[in-house]
C-alpha cells in the first residue's frame, strides 16, 4: 500500500472519531443481558521512553501526526498483572472547524497492547493470546501529545478477548504525553461459553 493511500485511509477514520466517540459511549451505557459480570481492570503506566517521534506534517486539512511510538511498564491486576505497553499513535487538527471537530485542536487516535515479557514468542502471535492484551485510545486535546508535553485523559477500549472470553468495555487514561499515568477499565465479561458446555 502506498504512502499516500495509507494516509488518507487514516483521515478518513479521523473524521469519523466523533461518531466512534459517541459509539463507545452507548456502548458503555447499553443494558446488560443475563450472565454477564462486571469488574474493574486498571494498570499504572510507568518508565516510559519514546522509541519513535514520528512525524508532524501539514496537509490540505490541517496538520497530521503519525508514527509516534511509546514504551512503558505495565503493573496492574487481571488478566495480566504485568508486561511491556506499547502505544502507537496519530494525531490530526483541522485548520478549520468541521463536523465533530473543531479547529486548533488534536483528535488523537492511539493503538495499544500490553504484552507479557514473559511469554514464548509463538503466544505472544497467537489470536486472543492470554499475553496480550491489546485496545484502542480516543481523545480530544488542545495540543499535540507528540511534540508539546501536558496531561491528559482519552477514552480508552479493550479489543482482544479477556481470559478467553468476550468483553465489553469502556475506560479512561489519565496521565501525561508520554502516556505515563493509570489506564481504569470497566469490563462486562461474558459467560465462558466453553465452561458451560462441559457441563453436565
Amino acid at each position: 500500500m502506498s504512502q499516500t493511500r495509507r494516509r488518507i485511509m487514516a483521515l478518513e477514520i479521523f473524521f469519523l472519531l466523533p461518531a466512534l466517540m459517541v459509539l463507545v459511549a452507548g456502548l458503555a451505557g447499553a443494558e446488560k443481558a443475563p450472565g454477564i459480570v462486571t469488574t474493574l481492570v486498571s494498570w499504572q503506566i510507568s518508565n516510559a521512553s519514546v522509541i519513535d517521534p514520528g512525524r508532524t506534517e501539514i496537509i490540505k486539512q490541517g496538520f497530521f501526526t503519525s508514527g509516534y511510538t511509546v514504551e512503558a511498564t505495565a503493573t496492574g491486576g487481571d488478566p495480566l498483572p504485568q508486561g511491556r505497553f506499547e502505544m502507537v499513535l496519530e494525531a490530526f487538527s483541522p485548520n478549520r472547524d468541521m463536523p465533530g471537530q473543531r479547529a486548533g485542536y488534536w483528535y488523537v487516535k492511539g493503538t495499544w497492547a500490553i504484552v507479557d515479557p514473559n511469554a514464548s514468542p509463538e503466544a505472544k502471535k497467537a489470536r486472543h493470546s492470554p499475553a496480550v492484551v491489546e485496545g484502542t485510545l480516543l481523545a480530544e486535546l488542545p495540543f499535540n501529545p507528540a511534540t508539546t508535553p501536558g496531561t491528559l485523559t482519552a477514552t480508552i477500549r479493550l479489543l482482544s478477548l479477556t481470559g478467553g472470553r468476550w468483553n465489553r468495555s469502556s475506560g479512561t487514561f489519565t496521565g501525561n504525553e508520554k502516556f505515563e499515568g493509570t489506564i481504569d477499565v470497566t469490563l462486562d465479561l461474558w459467560p465462558d461459553m466453553k465452561s458451560e458446555r462441559r457441563e453436565p
